[in-house]
């Protein structure tokens, strides 16, 4: 533990407001930045930060890190990247709800026209989300499955499609 963490640890014994304070103070121009150089949107980033000093503090994280510095750091980088496959996964779904209303469009035709080239499971847990709209959590209740294995089956019917829809429509879309 090195000397700032020892110098953390110890103010969180006396008095956790102000070593919160502390730690803020330290690490968060450079917690800022990392992020910044992951997502390039600093609203997100004060969010992310934010919500990774609110864990630590209900969840009392800090009684148990002993790397302050690293930790954080590590917390940034996680949930930034959650963040953008996030983001890429809303896109994918916005993409393909701009075809829905337009049902004479070939590329949602095409889209159907491959969706037999998707597992059974896969292609029901598909058909609810983007043509029914449903959420991905009343999917996974539906269906008795965790919302985890909604999310994967997702990823394999979006990789499925993008191998053999056209290449127009996910160079333009997706």
């Amino acid at each position: 533990m090195n000397r700032i963490d020892q110098k953390i640890q110890a103010a969180f014994s006396w008095n956790v407001d102000k070593a919160f304070r502390l730690l803020y103070d330290q690490f968060y121009n450079e917690l800022a930045v990392k992020g910044i150089s992951i997502i390039r949107d600093y609203a997100a980033v004060e969010d992310i930060i934010q919500s990774i000093f609110l864990k630590i503090y209900k969840e009392q994280r800090y009684k148990y890190i002993k790397d302050f510095e690293g930790y954080l750091k590590l917390s940034v980088r996680n949930e930034c990247f959650n963040y953008l496959k996030q983001k890429q996964s809303e896109s994918l779904d916005e993409s393909l709800s701009y075809f829905e209303d337009d049902t004479s469009d070939p590329r949602i035709e095409e889209i159907k026209e491959n969706l037999h080239l998707l597992p059974p499971k896969c292609r029901e847990i598909f058909e609810k989300i983007v043509f029914e709209e449903f959420t991905y959590e009343s999917v996974a209740n539906d269906s008795k499955v965790s919302i985890n294995t909604v999310k994967t089956q997702m990823k394999r019917a979006y990789k499925i499609l993008r191998e053999n829809v056209s290449l127009f429509f996910f160079t333009t879309f997706f």
